[in-house]
């Protein structure tokens, strides 16, 4: 018993480290193990516990077409999870398959119908190939009511500041003055 309590919070702490990197090699599992994990992944999925079913993934065999169903769920459920699981697919295989495209398409289409503008945008920002241009959010502040226009510029703005501080200020001419 003395033993149930470090290993609880050595899962739970380990539940809290955020999304596996693809770029880092693990220890490949044996024999059945693989499926195992992916069953527990698949569970982690169907509770809603998007970088849990990630990371299980990654140990399981970091399938390209399992992870980019977990972090398009992540992105469906507005996690902030989803970025980092985006920004790793495009790592390591350079993006989004078309089906995954499509898919967020579907997501972004739920957020305007339901008025929903600023998601709607921000779904096209966390999935973005062209950042900092962001061409398929401004398509989405082209469509937004006039009220409500503002908060969607402003979500692009940031996305572009902090592309501009992850990438260094491209709003700085390249001599540096």
């Amino acid at each position: 018993m003395r033993l149930a309590l470090p290993t609880c919070l050595a899962l739970t702490l380990a539940a809290c480290t955020g999304v596996a990197s693809l770029d880092r090699p693990t220890r490949a599992l044996e024999g059945e193990e693989p499926s195992v994990v992916r069953r527990r992944s698949d569970e982690a999925l169907q509770a809603k516990e998007w970088s849990l079913a990630w990371n299980m993934e990654v140990q399981a065999g970091a399938d390209r077409a399992r992870l980019e169903t977990i972090a398009l769920a992540a992105l469906d459920a507005d996690s902030g999870d989803a970025a980092d699981m985006i920004d790793a697919l495009r790592a390591k295989h350079g993006g989004l398959t078309d089906a995954g495209k499509a898919r967020v398409k579907e997501v972004a289409a739920k957020h305007e119908a339901a008025g929903e503008w600023k998601a709607a945008a921000q779904t096209w920002i966390t999935a973005a190939d062209d950042a900092p241009k962001y061409s398929a959010a401004w398509d989405v502040y082209a469509r937004t009511p006039v009220k409500q226009a503002l908060g969607v510029l402003d979500r692009i703005q940031k996305a572009r500041s902090d592309w501009d501080a992850a990438h260094g200020d491209a709003t700085k001419p390249k001599d540096g003055k």
